[in-house]
């Protein structure tokens, strides 16, 4: 195959992943409160791990279920990504120490959108992309 063929097959093959949702570039966030308050209206918890309870610039846990800040606070975000990352998600913005990724779980899917990093588990990393693209349709 020659070089045109090549990149012509490389060409329809991105298009086609980006139609089908393969990128995360379509969710894009002003800041972290712009993105908590969209993930909260596709019905996720959007937990601080602060005892404050406010969302800064080390932002908040994305959870199906409501966690205590307690609970958050003793979820490690370094290391190993073990079972207590089931269903959870780390939001930040680029703009912290967290998204330099230096303290990423091992094996974290991480997602762009725009200025904020999505940090999880892929598939409820997909699954929350998935409700956000649901929930700006409707």
């Amino acid at each position: 195959m020659c070089v045109r063929n090549w990149i012509a097959l490389l060409t329809v093959a991105t298009l086609v992943w980006l139609g089908f949702g393969g990128s995360s570039a379509s969710l894009k966030f002003n800041n972290l409160e712009h993105a908590k308050l969209e993930l909260e209206a596709a019905g996720f918890y959007c937990i601080s791990d602060r005892i404050d309870g406010k969302v800064e610039m080390g932002g908040f846990l994305v959870s199906r279920d409501k966690l205590s800040w307690e609970t958050v606070n003793s979820i490690c975000k370094i290391g190993h990504m073990g079972p207590e990352w089931q269903s959870l998600a780390w939001v930040t913005i680029a703009d912290s120490a967290f998204a330099e990724l230096y303290t990423v779980p091992d094996g974290a899917d991480i997602r762009n959108w725009g200025n904020i990093y999505i940090v999880g588990q892929r598939a409820f990393v997909d699954d929350v992309e998935i409700a956000l693209r649901e929930q700006r349709r409707n």
